[in-house]
This record gives structure tokens, C-alpha cells and sequence, in this order.
């Protein structure tokens, strides 16, 4: 079975909505019936998110904002 996702492990992302646009590292990916879920490392911490709430860009304007 091959599953095709948006991000891979180890790659870095960013949470849309995040105001500090910290950079995050895929260390997992978990696969539902209603989509992905991605396991998200931002320095000591883990996070859960589904792959809407994820992007490969960092959002300057979001970072501006603080």
C-alpha cells in the first residue's frame, strides 16, 4: 500500500495560525480515515495537527503581527 502525504518526516513546517511562526519538525505521521495527522516537534515539545492547519511557509504577516 503506498500513501502519498503533503509532508514528510523531518521535514519543517509551520502552524498557520501560530503568531511566533516557530519552526516545527514532522517526526510522525498518523493516517485516518478522515485524513492525516501529523505529529509535530517544537523544541521540547509535541504537538498533534491535522495537515489543514500545517504549512511549508513561514507567514511573515502572522509574525508582524506581534
Amino acid at each position: 500500500m503506498n500513501i502519498k502525504t503533503k509532508y514528510n518526516p523531518e521535514e519543517i513546517v509551520y502552524l498557520v495560525h501560530d503568531p511566533e511562526q516557530f519552526e516545527r519538525m514532522v517526526t510522525e505521521i498518523n493516517v485516518t480515515r478522515n485524513g492525516h495527522r501529523y505529529l509535530l516537534v517544537c523544541g521540547s515539545e509535541e504537538s498533534l495537527h491535522y495537515e489543514f492547519e500545517i504549512t511549508d511557509k513561514k507567514d511573515m504577516l502572522q509574525k508582524m503581527k506581534n
